[in-house]
């Protein structure tokens, strides 16, 4: 504790943890059942922590800058004490810096802490930052829900306000799904408004909805919703370029993102078990993405172990993905992973294209960025 390095630059190793399995929502399209209500304890903090610093002077962490910690959850901020224990042991140590996956639904009791430490930094990045879910009101009100079932876009609206007012670090983490790709067009003036001229953009993830079969019917009618919020949000994003000279959708960016986890990040449970990904914690294959334990004496030797096999199939793509004209996709390994029909680990890791019609959609994207580009004569 207290370490201060001269000089870091923001090549930092990942560690997600699982504050609590507790919600106080019930999105339509979450993936964790809910079966029982797990929190982090004092006395895993404590393990954890020894554990750290054993990493931290391993030879596999000098190619890293520090370890960004990620509160994830269920809603981490319903367990307080777990993240107030963290923060406040690494407030003074420049090689520790957090991350709050949060869905911004009463949060009174964590304002507190966010705001104690909004203003320190590491090398000019923000030792806390926020993230808030809110997919924009229309959509908002339709997916993210509370477990009695009540609309809760009002009390997100009123944390992200409270946000820009304090000038907390944050950024806003938006889901659409296809019952809201009608709603698109609806959620980008949202943010956008809401927003106002921060240096920010409208990010959208499309949800995998991997348990929900649909007709072929109902693909044609999805993609034509998609296709007209596009349509519409493309003539928007012709003022905004003029005005800004960037894109504030980031449909429209180039990026087609490789996630690090497993590579240079892992996730640990609420009970010390470290695994590939946060998205395996409630995975079918959970087993098969298990990489160590806190109470294992061999855990800094686990952890590179599997890192370095992770960064050896880093990057490999199929070849449909080499040879795709889209410009901007998202792609999360540990979902190609959990419907993968291959046979090797790697194959199933890296299988980006077992989800087509999700591949369909940014390459739609990438159709009507063209034909904004064309319509303002710039260079693709």
């Amino acid at each position: 504790m207290g370490k201060k390095l001269n000089k870091l630059r923001n090549n930092f190793f990942f560690i997600d943890i699982n504050t609590t399995t507790e919600c106080n929502l019930r999105c339509k399209y979450c993936i964790e059942p809910f079966k029982e209500n797990k929190d982090l304890k004092e006395e895993t903090i404590d393990v954890f922590i020894n554990r750290l610093e054993e990493l931290f002077n391993t030879t596999f962490m000098k190619q890293y800058d520090g370890v960004t910690l990620g509160f994830w959850g269920g809603e981490p901020t319903l367990n307080p004490k777990a993240m107030t224990k963290l923060i406040e042991h690494y407030a003074n140590d420049d090689r520790v810096k957090f991350l709050v996956y949060s869905n911004g639904y009463k949060i009174n009791h964590i304002k507190p802490l966010i705001e104690k430490f909004k203003d320190i930094k590491i090398d000019n990045h923000p030792k806390v930052f926020y993230q808030i879910s809110y997919d924009g009101k229309a959509a908002h009100n339709f997916n993210r829900v509370s477990k009695t079932g009540k609309a809760t876009v009002d009390e997100v609206r009123e944390s992200i306000h409270w946000a820009i007012k304090e000038n907390i670090p944050f950024s806003i983490k938006s889901t659409i799904n296809r019952e809201t790709f009608h709603l698109m067009d609806e959620c980008y003036e949202d943010i956008r408004e809401l927003l106002g001229e921060k240096d920010t953009t409208y990010f959208p993830t499309i949800d995998y909805l991997t348990n929900i079969k649909i007709t072929e019917e109902d693909k044609k009618r999805y993609y034509k919703d998609l296709e007209k919020s596009l349509v519409n949000i493309a003539a928007k994003e012709i003022e905004f370029y003029k005005k800004h000279k960037r894109f504030f959708f980031s449909w429209f960016n180039k990026g087609k993102a490789l996630c690090g986890a497993g590579s240079h990040g892992l996730a640990m449970d609420t009970d010390g078990t470290v695994y590939k990904c946060h998205g395996t914690f409630y995975s079918d294959h959970k087993e098969d993405n298990r990489v160590t334990s806190i109470y294992r004496d061999t855990f800094t030797d686990d952890i590179e172990k599997s890192c370095n096999m992770h960064k050896g199939i880093f990057g490999i793509m199929p070849e449909e993905c080499t040879n795709c004209y889209s410009e901007f996709c998202l792609r999360c390994n540990s979902m190609c992973y959990e419907i993968s029909k291959k046979e090797t680990f790697s194959e199933k890791w890296n299988d980006y294209t077992n989800q087509p019609e999700i591949c369909e959609l940014y390459k739609l994207a990438t159709q009507v960025k063209w034909g904004v580009i064309k319509t303002m004569g710039l260079k693709g």
